[in-house]
């Protein structure tokens, strides 16, 4: 701090403190240090005492946190450029290939805990069948004409889009419930086919379609750069060309005006159908009233973008 001249933690350090603290013992469990991203040269040299029988983090106010026999590190980054010998000795090197790993297993994992089979059904179709091979496709478009304002790789890409899904109403995981049918999934290779009984209604594959779209619009296209984004947008809503007729007509509810990321589905009236609605629609009416306390540029005035 400035003002006081005392040293404040910052992300490692505190981390690192924590995990110390906690002792080390067979009622200890093992502590797992992971750092996901590019190894900086600046701190590689820091992080390599650590990996010592006995090692130690060396801090810049000069103070030294002792590492316990029970914490283990690891790095994920994409290159060793910044490693130093004696850093890559002390420990394992594990290469894992983004296209030997690949998404597929991700959804087909994904697709057998969503709740209603029907869905699972559909989106089946859509996601991984190799028929309409709507992830593949995206993909392809975003390496081929569009551009990212960082590093990111396919499968963190598709996890976002699967985490979107769980985390919106009509696809949380947890209890089964029976939507009038029933389905069959069948793994082949790296290939989940879907056969549903009961197929869902021009609505509920309306709502389930446009609950996709938000998904892939932020999930793949969140980290685009902004002449990127009509690119992408464009794309998204022509797309559904290439769907089969009884879901062609359910996705074409997109607006086409902005772009994608403008709009959101809501949930109309309790009843699973949802529509779409503008971020700015959504937003509160808002009147500053002044308590006499707070300073004026201190207020958060709400909007589309906020």
């Amino acid at each position: 701090e400035k003002e006081s001249l005392r040293w404040v933690d910052g992300v490692m350090s505190s981390v690192f403190r924590d995990m110390a603290s906690a002792g080390e013992g067979e009622d200890t469990p093992q502590q797992w240090l992971v750092l996901d991203g590019c190894m900086g040269g600046e701190w590689a040299s820091m992080v390599e005492r650590t990996l010592h029988d006995g090692g130690e983090l060396m801090l810049s106010s000069q103070e030294r946190v002792r590492k316990t026999s029970n914490m283990r590190t690891i790095f994920e980054c994409d290159t060793l450029a910044h490693a130093s010998p004696s850093l890559v000795s002390h420990g394992s090197v594990l290469c894992m290939s983004e296209d030997d790993v690949g998404w597929s297993g991700h959804v087909r994992s994904w697709l057998t805990k969503v709740p209603e089979q029907h869905k699972s059904a559909l989106l089946g179709r859509m996601l991984d069948n190799g028929k309409d091979d709507l992830i593949p496709s995206a993909l392809q478009m975003l390496t081929t004409e569009c551009s990212f304002i960082a590093t990111v790789n396919q499968n963190s890409l598709v996890h976002a889009v699967t985490s979107l899904l769980t985390a919106t109403q009509g696809f949380r995981g947890g209890e089964q419930h029976d939507g009038g049918g029933s389905s069959s999934l069948a793994q082949t290779g790296t290939t989940l086919n879907v056969q549903a009984v009961a197929p869902l209604d021009i609505f509920q594959s309306a709502s389930a379609l446009r609950t996709l779209c938000f998904a892939l619009a932020w999930g793949l296209g969140a980290m685009l750069k902004n002449e990127s984004r009509p690119k992408f947008s464009a794309w998204l809503r022509t797309v559904g060309e290439s769907f089969k007729a009884d879901t062609r007509s359910a996705w074409a509810g997109l607006p086409t005006t902005g772009l994608v990321w403008d709009y959101f589905p809501q949930e109309v009236d309790g009843g699973g159908f949802c529509e779409w609605r503008s971020w700015a629609d959504a937003v509160p009416e808002w009147r500053y009233m002044w308590s006499g306390t707070e300073d004026f540029d201190t207020v958060v005035v709400p909007t589309a973008r906020v």
